[in-house]
């Protein structure tokens, strides 16, 4: 229970992703990005995203905020230019935790 799977952009979302402390979808972006700890490698948020799209990760790598775009699609939430999809945020952040992922520059991580 918990989940809610809609087609509109924005409504991927389980109770999980939002009661998280990386879910910043209220924020923009540099209010977002003011909150990910500068001393912890692959600390990160949830944003809205400033383009098209679902929302974006924001996270930070070697001391710089790298940004992943999020896109809703039929088959589920995916990073652009990845082939894993997941059924809702909560699952797809779990992935991108797993230390093995290769499709970010490195592994998210809780803070």
């Amino acid at each position: 229970r918990g989940v809610t799977v809609a087609r509109s952009s924005g409504e991927r979302l389980d109770q999980r992703a939002a009661m998280s402390n990386w879910y910043c979808m209220n924020l923009n972006a540099e209010q977002a990005t003011n909150r990910i700890p500068t001393d912890r490698e692959g600390a990160f948020v949830v944003r809205r995203s400033s383009e098209a799209g679902f929302a974006t990760i924001s996270y930070l790598h070697k001391g710089t905020i790298k940004h992943a775009a999020i896109e809703d699609t039929g088959q589920g939430l995916h990073v652009v230019d990845s082939e894993v999809y997941q059924p809702n945020l909560s699952a797809l952040i779990a992935y991108y935790k797993i230390p093995t992922q290769t499709d970010l520059e490195c592994s998210l991580v809780s803070w």
